[in-house]
């Protein structure tokens, strides 16, 4: 009898031990398995060890310019979460207009890149519309790379004081903050200031003026031709703020908040540029130009002034493709520099528009509870060390190696110089997904940024953070009324700056026109909340 019990034990204990192994083993009953399962390890989230092994899952991500998830960098992104990424035409050019189709064919990709208050009437009422989601602060605070941009955040924090939820996932330029003016600076050539005769780097806005005429008159490139002009832009100039007014935002003005764009501080930087483009000193195209044509004329030496992105990366990139236009420049640093911020007389103090960390993720409302915590986990993985280090100098072995803490990069053999790691991984597009990682730009170890680049990129941030205008966050107030404006006052200002009528009666007849189509109902709705609010 106890022979037969034992043997009864034994029996129930190999049914139980079978079972255990049937629920683990690769391709039963425990699902397949990927990335550090191979090793015998279970998944895990970035701060969530010892979950059980999640389901694959795809993620559609609408991204500038990113166009390929495919190669081994991607790889280890799929590998680490187990998901793939379906990538969604998207460009810079046009990605509002392209985000609205995807809403009106109701076809949204999971996640859509974007500068969300910059469209606030159509990032609110998308909220109130239901067509994106909220991202409840329980799934946030599971991820602390996540937690801690959108503590830092204070866009995507307002939003959710007047909007009762989170509505983006911050993408931050700098997480320490490096700028606190807006990046668009004023580039120049500064041989052509030489070759005509200036010695004074202008800071006035006369001082501009003038060097924007013997731009356009003295040959400023010695070629004995008419053919250089002085300043090329692509829509609206930001030259706004050295009046002291931002039309994007919004004022307070005789007691009531406003949008910027109807406040008469306006006019004159309207004279101003009308000015500018009837002597062929602004570019006759610009209100059609995008950037790359923008950075073109500047290059091949059409124009001697150009306004673009300063940050230190865009420095870097704006030198190397000036040195691919002219080779036989063999410094671009002697003849490229970045004017101080411009202010009106020997008598002012400079001035420009503020900046505001508003770039986001807004996330669909097909989009299930289960899927957005991956994609926040995606997200707190691409903020991670681990991550940065993939990003910044691709795989050990294939790209670098390391002696000690510095990077080497490896060389290339078909080109003799390190490689290029946009080329050899594509995929690395998806850094942005999370944050511009500009403060990347400013340490010893990155692979091309030199110093000369970072001490011009310093000394122009130092100058221009130290001028910056500041707005009010009722800018991003939501109402009605102001939510449902549709007044395009780029178009407005284009016609009038390109036109030979007076700006004050163009100016009066537009604010008319804007109080009537809901801008006065907007003012008054608007005012009543910033002052419930105490802003």
């Amino acid at each position: 009898m106890k022979i037969r019990s034992i043997l009864v034990l034994m029996l129930m204990l190999a049914i139980v031990l079978s079972s255990f192994v049937g629920c683990t083993k690769n391709g039963e009953t425990g699902g397949s398995v990927t990335g550090p399962e191979k090793q015998g390890k279970a998944t895990e989230s970035p701060d969530s060890a010892g979950t059980a092994e999640k389901k694959h899952m795809e993620i559609s991500i609408a991204l500038w310019d990113f166009e390929k998830f495919d190669d081994a960098l991607a790889e280890i992104v799929k590998e680490k979460l187990n998901i793939t990424i379906k990538t969604v035409p998207f460009t810079w050019d046009n990605y509002l207009e392209q985000t609205k189709l995807f809403a009106a064919a109701n076809d949204m990709p999971d996640c859509i890149a974007s500068y969300t208050t910059e469209d606030a009437s159509r990032f609110y009422s998308w909220i109130d519309q239901g067509i994106i989601r909220d991202i409840p602060e329980e799934m946030i605070n599971k991820y602390p790379n996540v937690k801690k941009i959108v503590e830092n955040n204070e866009v995507v924090n307002f939003v959710k004081d007047i909007k009762g939820g989170y509505y983006f996932i911050p993408r931050p330029e700098s997480q320490s903050g490096l700028y606190t003016s807006n990046v668009q600076y004023l580039y120049y050539r500064k041989d052509w200031l030489e070759n005509v005769g200036i010695d004074k780097v202008p800071e006035t806005i006369d001082e501009f003026y003038n060097m924007l005429k013997a731009f356009k008159e003295k040959d400023p490139d010695k070629n004995g031709k008419d053919d250089t002009y002085g300043y090329t832009y692509y829509g609206v100039p930001r030259l706004f703020s050295i009046w002291g007014i931002i039309p994007e935002s919004w004022v307070e003005e005789d007691g009531k908040w406003i949008p910027g764009y109807i406040s008469k501080k306006n006019i004159e930087p309207l004279k101003f540029l009308q000015k500018l483009y009837h002597e062929e000193l602004l570019d006759s195209e610009f209100a059609k130009n995008g950037y790359v044509q923008t950075q073109q004329k500047f290059f091949t030496g059409s124009f001697g002034v150009m306004q673009r992105n300063a940050d230190t990366q865009w420095i870097y990139r704006i030198v190397q493709e000036f040195s691919e236009v002219n080779p036989d420049i063999k410094d671009p640093l002697s003849v490229i520099g970045i004017l101080p911020p411009l202010k009106l007389d020997d008598n002012s103090q400079p001035l420009w528009q503020q900046n505001f960390q508003n770039g986001g993720t807004e996330i669909s409302s097909h989009v299930s509870d289960e899927k957005l915590d991956r994609i926040l986990e995606l997200d707190n993985y691409l903020l991670s060390p681990e991550f940065k280090e993939l990003f910044r100098f691709g795989i050990e072995g294939e790209t670098y190696r390391k002696e000690g803490d510095k990077y080497i990069l490896l060389d290339d053999p078909e080109t003799g110089k390190p490689f290029d790691l946009n080329v050899v991984y594509p995929s690395r597009r998806i850094y942005c997904f999370s944050d511009w990682d500009w403060d990347f730009c400013e340490e010893p170890s990155h692979p091309y940024i030199t110093d000369d680049i970072r001490q011009l990129s310093r000394e122009a941030r130092e100058k221009y953070n130290n001028a910056v205008l500041q707005e009010s966050m009722v800018k991003f107030l939501s109402t009605p009324a102001k939510d449902d404006l549709t007044i395009n006052w780029r178009d407005s200002y284009i016609q009038m700056i390109i036109s030979g009528e007076d700006i004050e009666t163009a100016f009066d007849r537009f604010v008319e026109d804007a109080m009537n189509k809901g801008v006065a109902k907007a003012i008054e709705e608007v005012t009543e909340l910033a002052n419930e609010l105490g802003l």
